[in-house]
């Protein structure tokens, strides 16, 4: 039997003002509409969160981009076009699979870039769960201690203001959000740099490390000297990789939760601390 490979990353779930996770909501939701979430129309495609399964404390399902162009099929041998047949009403889903535990927050998500990632993923639910949804990458701390280990010399950041903040979100964060609600703005870019031939304080390499993951933050850059290139720390999501039987496209889904499940196992120690009962 065929195999392949995806890869897997690793994010939490923040929604609403107070930045809590979606537990609560996911329950409620899956009890109004089952275990198939309504689909919604997000930038001209459809999206659907598909096949939902709770066990205790641990959810498992799909995300799927849903669509109404149906693709030719290419014969291999005949080397020509056909149709796919498909009824009225029909739509092709592209999709990836998904556990979420609820305990540590953690989303355990593999990769389909056909099928839509986190980003459309926290769109898709804020309107499904009607609050703002966030699922910001766990970042890999290895690589992140590997970098900050060492004076830095400028570091530069995006910021997109969210339509709400947790309390838990430092003061510079509010801050920010205040500066950039007087004037309107929606995103702003912040750089903080040393002199010449000289460092920003150790507090520069903590509060990188605080930004790195922080709800409405992009693309984190770090450069040691004033002459090196920028270290891109948005680039360094903690992540794996897994391999598992496929039928025709799609893998086998007993495998891919297997499979998911094992990914977590062996990053239980990245991921954060659990609740009480784990």
């Amino acid at each position: 039997m065929a195999e392949k490979s995806y890869k897997v990353y690793f994010a939490r779930t923040s929604m609403g003002q107070q930045g809590g996770s979606i537990a609560q909501a996911l329950r409620e939701a899956y009890e109004q509409f089952g275990p198939n979430l309504p689909p919604i129309e997000l930038g001209g495609e459809g999206y659907q969160v598909r096949n939902l399964e709770r066990t205790g404390r641990v959810w498992k399902g799909v995300f799927g981009r849903l669509r109404d162009d149906a693709p030719h099929i290419v014969d291999a041998v005949r080397d020509q076009e056909r149709e796919i047949d498909l009824q009225e009403g029909d739509r092709i889903i592209d999709k990836c699979h998904f556990l979420y535990r609820e305990r540590r927050n953690v989303l355990v998500w593999q990769t389909n870039r056909t099928a839509g990632g986190l980003s459309r993923a926290q769109q898709y639910l804020a309107q499904v769960l009607d609050d703002y949804v966030e699922l910001p990458q766990i970042m890999n701390e290895a690589e992140l201690a590997e970098v900050l280990e060492r004076e830095v010399y400028e570091v530069s950041f995006s910021y997109d203001r969210p339509p709400s903040l947790g309390q838990s979100s430092p003061a510079w964060t509010q801050h920010a959000f205040d500066m950039m609600e007087n004037v309107h703005a929606a995103q702003a870019k912040f750089v903080l740099r040393a002199q010449r031939g000289s460092g920003l304080t150790g507090a520069a390499n903590r509060m990188v490390r605080r930004l790195v993951g922080e709800v409405g933050v992009e693309k984190v850059r770090v450069r040691l000297t004033d002459d090196s290139e920028p270290v891109e720390l948005f680039m360094a999501p903690l992540k794996t990789t897994i391999k598992v039987s496929v039928i025709g496209r799609y893998p086998i889904p007993a495998e891919v939760y297997q499979a998911l499940e094992q990914a977590y196992d062996n990053h239980r120690d990245y991921v954060g601390a659990p609740e009480p009962g784990e």
